[in-house]
């Protein structure tokens, strides 16, 4: 999920999303977040929570995954905001990542040092703590964007009606 996503979606109409959810073929990332971005306006809000949640979640991550890794997203945000993504994930079905992140948050709430108060090499240390996990994990926005897609596929039907609903 990267810049290219959102510049596939603006290019892509809800309609059409709509119709590519519905056959079930050449279903897109950029399908799922022009979904999200029409139906979550303030006069039409008729996306999911869940998704709306992971894609947040995963926005809200993008700095730090890009720059360093999960494992570095963990360090900077801290236990309670990556429960939070985990538990985002998770609803939409991205269960190993939703696991790493709750298996990262778990190693900082065991560390003396409080995440963004630390020095690199207490970062180094963490991060060699943890790296056999994050190695032996998908990549998130691989898992998240095969999850995503399935999901509104999944509800391609409830997803449409809720549209024309709104």
């Amino acid at each position: 999920m990267d810049e290219d996503d959102d510049e596939d979606s603006e290019e892509i109409g809800v309609e059409d999303a709509l119709l590519a959810f519905e056959s079930g073929s050449g279903v897109e990332l950029g399908h799922v977040i022009a979904l999200v971005n029409v139906g979550t306006e303030p006069d039409g809000q008729w996306v999911p929570r869940p998704l709306v949640d992971a894609i947040a979640a995963r926005q809200a991550m993008g700095r730090d995954l890009a720059n360093g890794g999960i494992d570095q997203v963990a360090w900077n945000h801290g236990p309670d905001a990556v429960r939070r993504y985990a538990a985002a994930f998770r609803m939409v079905g991205a269960i190993e990542n939703a696991d790493l992140l709750d298996d990262l948050a778990g190693a900082l709430e065991l560390r003396d040092t409080a995440p963004s108060g630390g020095t690199v090499a207490e970062f180094m240390r963490y991060r060699h703590s943890v790296s056999r996990r994050c190695d032996a994990t998908p990549a998130l926005d691989g898992e998240l964007r095969e999850v995503l897609i399935e999901y509104v596929v999944a509800r391609a039907s409830e997803l449409t009606a809720a549209f024309l609903a709104s």
